[in-house]
């Protein structure tokens, strides 16, 4: 498969309402690196991981991650430790290239999100090497030299101490409309909405750049990170959030007993994702969410 010709597809059908992270297997600057023959089977592979006695990841994973990934991976594999580098897709681009600058590649698998594929790629220090769980995904999932390791998708929810019952948004159109003035609130980097709405949902760029022209007339509140605006759509700060994600939902259900929860709602081409409630951090009362999607 050639990388470049496919990559311009795979963003587009990739991002529609969901972000992708990517795991790349780095060859090595020595012949003793764990992943530098492509042809070499899994069980292969294993025996020279034993060898080396563990696996360097530069991945950018949360401690809840972190807890279950490697002891999975250890399990599977007796003796071979992981050796986690924690950092932001940029900064562990930025410690491989230096690293290659220096002669030395640490790193035996970089994670990133996909829009960071093309620099990775740019650095031609990753392998081919096939993973058998892989073969089950479709095509925009995965290529010669990176297979998708998790997808995030993207909803919209309420706190429904703020939005009545019977008055929630039922599609992201009708956040356009004047009444969710200053109730909007949102993540600046979250572009791959956009581009969702433009190339899959209405398969033109202007439509979709109006619609959300009329949103952000709205006057969107913005703040950086998706669990911080979980908690501040629970703690009533705004009562809309129209770039949260879905998984960030089930956990906050289970927390407390439900007072209420949305109804299933269809929403263009795509369903609901998730509802649910819990209780304010910021408050004594109860609070719920509500929540509309599409996959």
């Amino acid at each position: 498969m050639n990388q470049r010709t496919n990559l311009s597809g795979t963003i587009r059908s990739a991002t529609f309402m969901s972000a992708i992270a990517l795991v790349f297997i780095i060859c090595g600057g020595s012949a003793g690196k764990v992943f530098a023959a492509a042809a070499d089977s899994l069980d292969q592979l294993y025996e020279k991981a034993k060898k080396e006695g563990k696996i360097t990841l530069y991945a950018p994973l949360s401690p809840q991650t972190m807890s279950v990934i490697p002891p999975a991976f250890m399990k599977r594999f007796p003796g071979v430790t992981v050796d986690h580098i924690d950092a932001t897709s940029d900064k562990l681009i930025a410690r491989v290239l230096a690293e290659q600058k220096g002669g030395r590649v640490i790193a035996d698998v970089i994670s990133g999100a996909l829009t960071y594929l093309p620099q990775i790629l740019d650095l031609k220090i990753v392998e081919h090497v096939v993973i058998p769980e892989a073969a089950a995904y479709p095509a925009q999932l995965k290529g010669d030299l990176w297979v998708a390791t998790d997808t995030q998708f993207y909803i919209a929810g309420w706190n429904t101490n703020l939005v009545k019952k019977g008055e929630e948004p039922k599609s992201y159109e009708e956040l356009a409309n004047a009444k969710w003035k200053d109730n909007i609130m949102g993540e600046p980097r979250d572009y791959q909405m956009l581009v969702g709405f433009a190339k899959r949902k209405y398969n033109n760029d202007e439509k979709a750049i109006d619609l959300f022209k009329k949103i952000a007339a709205n006057q969107v509140e913005f703040h950086r990170g998706h669990s911080q605006l979980t908690e501040f759509l629970m703690a009533g700060q705004r009562a809309i959030c129209f770039t949260c994600y879905s998984h960030h939902f089930p956990v906050r259900m289970k927390k407390r007993r439900p007072n209420s929860t949305a109804d299933d709602r269809r929403c263009g081409r795509g369903r609901r994702l998730g509802n649910g409630n819990e209780g304010s951090p910021a408050s004594q009362r109860r609070t719920t969410l509500g929540s509309l999607g599409r996959q």
